[in-house]
């Protein structure tokens, strides 16, 4: 048997069960009695006994289009069970905004009877969202289904935070329908804000424990003491340049907190000589990176602080320590790392010298770009400072 016979047999026994119901509805209706989609109709439509959603006429198919999926036929006893008896808040709309039907969890939700919903109209059910509503509805327009979060108003007065999921179908002289699930989001809006209020906590308290940690190296160091707090904010400022999103730019300041965290095992004379270090001290001191990944490696941060650290002295050119990395192989944070410790490290004093000057500085790193350092954050960072009348951070 074919689809189309199908389908014509299933219309057929569908039409000749509708027929011996409507009338009974119908009549129902015009005597008061709540049966069916007719008893949530504005009086108007009840007194003319006209039904917009007629029995089966609301075909959950979306376009009436020749091209479209075989068109789903569902039974009006189904549809209507369904839709009665289901736990979420339900309306049949018409473009518009014209409530048809609502179901008894609608009523519940909003503290209203359903002639009152109906007669609200779906902007009186809204308590302050019409412009998101405006935008929810466009968007509704151009796609068969929409999911948005508006705010509610009660019979009371009361509002609360709802989800609204709004699906296109048909009604039977081809007017666009919506059928509209509605469910309130009390709870998890405030299981959120609680989320949301222990991650501000944590991460205060991370960076409570990064910046006690970055004072106990500088306190073996210190001739740099703040130097990883300035280059910390820095690079942030230089990321913010770039456009990174704000999150990722206070990363990027806790990274750099603690990015020379690995000279507390360098020995400490090392760190303070004042005059020219032998090759073998140099080398001793490069060590740092590696020594700072050592520590931080087994710490389940959020972000690959221990990986950015173990970088920071990479050049893409590959002329850096300790491995040799180049390009692409080093992460977009330990590259931005480089130029704010480099210029940091050249624009205040050591033991061993004086600071060169920022506008030397700055020479050095414009140098550099494109070879030891990335372009992007070297232009980021002549920016900052020769145009935006950015200041070195005290």
């Amino acid at each position: 048997m074919t689809l189309n016979k199908c389908r014509l047999r299933v219309r057929q026994r569908i039409k000749s069960k509708s027929e011996q119901n409507t009338g009974s509805e119908i009549r129902g209706a015009s005597e008061g009695n709540a049966n069916g989609f007719m008893r949530h109709m504005p009086p108007n439509q009840k007194k003319t006994g006209r039904t917009t959603a007629a029995p089966l006429e609301v075909i959950l198919a979306g376009s009436s289009s020749k091209a479209a999926s075989p068109t789903i036929l569902v039974d009006e006893g189904v549809y209507r069970a369904y839709f009665e008896r289901s736990m979420d808040a339900m309306l049949l709309m018409a473009s518009g905004g014209r409530i048809l039907a609502v179901n008894s969890a609608a009523c519940e939700l909003f503290g209203r009877t359903e002639m009152e919903i109906a007669q609200a109209s779906c902007r009186g059910l809204l308590g302050g969202s019409s412009v998101s509503l405006k935008k929810l509805l466009a968007k509704h327009a151009r796609s068969r289904n929409v999911r948005g979060e508006l705010e509610f108003l009660r019979g009371d007065g009361s509002q609360f935070p709802g989800e609204i999921i709004a699906v296109h179908c048909q009604g039977a002289s081809n007017e666009a329908l919506s059928v509209v699930v509605i469910r309130e989001i009390t709870d998890r809006r405030r299981a959120e804000k609680e989320a949301a209020k222990a991650v501000k906590q944590w991460e205060c308290a991370m960076q409570g424990t990064l910046l006690a940690i970055s004072n106990m190296v500088e306190h073996s160091d210190p001739y740099t003491a703040g130097h990883q707090r300035r280059v910390g904010i820095i690079a942030a400022d230089i990321a913010r340049e770039l456009g990174w999103p704000n999150c990722r730019c206070n990363e990027l300041r806790n990274v750099g907190l603690v990015h020379d965290i690995g000279k507390m095992a360098i020995p400490t004379d090392l760190l303070v000589k004042a005059t020219p270090l032998t090759i073998q001290e140099i080398e001793i001191i490069k060590t740092h990176a590696l020594k700072g990944y050592e520590i931080l490696k087994d710490v389940a941060f959020p972000y690959p602080i221990a990986e950015i650290v173990y970088q920071h002295h990479e050049r893409i050119d590959g002329s850096g320590y300790p491995r040799g990395l180049k390009g692409d192989e080093i992460l977009p944070e330990a590259r931005i790392l480089a130029v704010a410790d480099s210029l940091e490290a050249m624009a205040t004093d050591r033991p061993y010298r004086a600071s060169l000057g920022l506008e030397m500085a700055l020479n050095e790193i414009e140098r550099g770009r494109g070879t030891a350092y990335d372009p992007d954050p070297v232009d980021a960072c002549l920016r900052l400072f020769r145009e935006n009348g950015y200041k070195m951070p005290d």
